[in-house]
């Protein structure tokens, strides 16, 4: 016979609510629905009484998942956890379903009791999570025919436009694919849940990753050709959600040789030149810094480029290595072997290098041997994700470098950002009204009488084809405007009509922002 855990906390309850005859925690629920302050005043009795908090929102970082062992259990004997990066919930459909969290709990869960209507939807959702998880690998898509098959698909999305990622993800009833093309998120299929299910295992079999348990993220990379194409190196990320994994490969074109150049990338021709003759200091600490995708690794390699020209011994550390050059000795990081980042920079300080180049500065050890290599005769060219020099030296004195030693260590920052090239096929031009033209103060330069502006075809993506870097150049981590250099290396595009307003008003000073997109966004 059930026992109510909610309604003997509660007075003055309606009549003919039908709370005498409550048979479960929702009938609970509903009987008690006309009560003012409901859930606040069962709160403060619950925790008293029983010891156990009340949850009446789906605690922030969060997602629910059916304990091991537990996937029989009926109501109102039911419990799920509710896991986070920081905290898990043990949540209780009722109070008598304690004793399986008491056989069940781990140390970092805790143990609660949950709105029942509440609880129920937490519950069909980790229900949907379990059947939506992808069954072991068919063992048809293992062969040599789904390989190929695998490879002629990712062949097929880097065709049409150079996308540099693809989206596979998990929905009620199958898959949604998507591509990032020059950074923007487009549609590309609606995929039945076999054939999603088929590409998400051949991706996962491809990257060597079918050991790994299913409810946890992972990480692994494979390389795929199509035809006579160039090998292209996929980096793969896995992350558990909630109708099974979202997948995220992401493509790393190897450089054509022209597209190196520094003047090519987006260099104005005084950073260029400014960069070749910094680098005939033989020592000193180079950073690239910038959010995810906007070209560091690029930059670092058209870098190397120049070291390369003067015939110099360089050693890189990356991870992934995006692309084999000549002339170069690249190593890849592995973890699972052994090999980290520092472990790797320790080795190559033996083999007496002149230029270094570490993918990422990610950790104490790795900082800490950088800015040791810069300071005793080499060439340290590492990216590092930061928005402006402040923020590289927060990020320094949180691997536990002192700011001054990081100063005093750099021999150049280089800031970049991608911004969307207008299509020259469907590309037309706007009249820039006379007072806008006039309120200029704190920009680079006059707006131009025409502004381009993004249209749309089928040739481009929304208006635009391409991206191009702007770039700050520094020779120290003083306090500077970052935002304000960035807009000073685009503004030539949006006067050549190469770049919209649109894609620089994030640099343009604030109190200009504003006035600017009311003009023209």
């Amino acid at each position: 016979m059930y026992e109510p855990f909610l309604i003997p906390h509660l007075k003055g309850i309606p009549k003919g609510s039908g709370a005498a005859s409550a048979g479960s925690p929702i009938e609970e629920e509903r009987a008690i629905q006309g009560i003012p302050e409901l859930w606040e005043k069962l709160k403060g009795t619950l925790l008293h009484s029983t010891g156990l908090p009340l949850l009446t929102a789906l605690p922030e970082g969060t997602f629910p998942r059916i304990p091991d062992g537990t996937q029989l259990q009926t109501s109102p004997g039911r419990v799920l956890l509710l896991e986070g990066p920081v905290e898990s919930w043990f949540v209780l459909e009722h109070p008598s379903a304690l004793q399986l969290f008491d056989r069940l709990q781990k140390d970092r869960q805790r143990p609660a009791l949950a709105r029942p209507s509440l609880f129920l939807e937490w519950y069909s959702r980790a229900l949907a999570h379990e059947d939506a998880k992808p069954g072991p690998l068919p063992s048809d898509a293992i062969g040599e025919k789904s390989i190929v098959a695998l490879h002629e698909f990712l062949g097929q999305l880097n065709k049409p436009r150079n996308a540099s990622d693809w989206h596979l993800e998990p929905v009620k009833d199958g898959y949604r694919s998507r591509l990032r093309v020059d950074g923007q998120l487009l549609k590309h299929a609606t995929l039945k849940k076999k054939k999603g299910d088929w590409l998400l295992n051949s991706v996962i079999h491809a990257a060597d990753l079918g050991n790994l348990p299913q409810d946890a993220p992972a990480d692994g990379a494979f390389h795929f050709r199509n035809g006579f194409q160039l090998d292209i190196h996929a980096r793969v990320s896995l992350v558990p959600a909630f109708h099974g994994r979202t997948m995220v490969v992401r493509f790393l074109h190897p450089p054509a040789e022209g597209d190196l150049n520094l003047e090519q990338l987006g260099f104005r021709p005084r950073q260029a030149e400014q960069i070749r003759a910094l680098f005939h200091h033989p020592d000193g600490l180079w950073l690239v810094a910038g959010p995810t995708g906007s070209g560091k690794s690029t930059t670092l390699y058209s870098l190397l480029e120049i070291a390369r020209e003067w015939n110099e011994k360089i050693l890189t550390v990356e991870d992934p290595v995006e692309a084999i050059r000549p002339g170069l000795q690249q190593a890849q990081v592995d973890e699972k072997a052994g090999l980290t980042y520092a472990i790797l920079l320790k080795a190559f300080m033996r083999q007496a290098p002149d230029t270094i180049l570490i993918g990422e500065i990610r950790d104490e050890e790795t900082a800490a041997i950088a800015l040791q290599a810069a300071n005793s005769g080499h060439r340290v060219l590492a990216s590092i994700h930061a928005s402006s020099n402040q923020g590289i030296l927060r990020r320094f004195q949180d691997l536990g470098q002192s700011r001054g030693i990081v100063r005093a260590s750099c021999a150049a920052v280089i800031h970049q950002r991608l911004i969307g090239l207008v299509c020259r096929v469907c590309c037309c031009q706007r009249v820039t009204p006379l007072e806008t033209r006039e309120s200029s103060e704190g920009l680079p330069g006059s707006l131009p009488e025409c502004l381009a502006v993004a249209t749309g075809c089928q040739k481009c993506v929304r208006g635009y084809s391409g991206r191009g870097g702007i770039f700050d150049l520094q020779t120290s981590l003083s306090k500077s405007d970052t935002r304000h250099s960035l807009l000073d290396s685009g503004w030539p595009l949006l006067v050549r009509q190469q770049t919209t307003l649109e894609c620089l008003l994030p640099y343009f000073p604030r109190l200009l922002r504003r006035k600017f997109t009311l003009c023209h966004v």
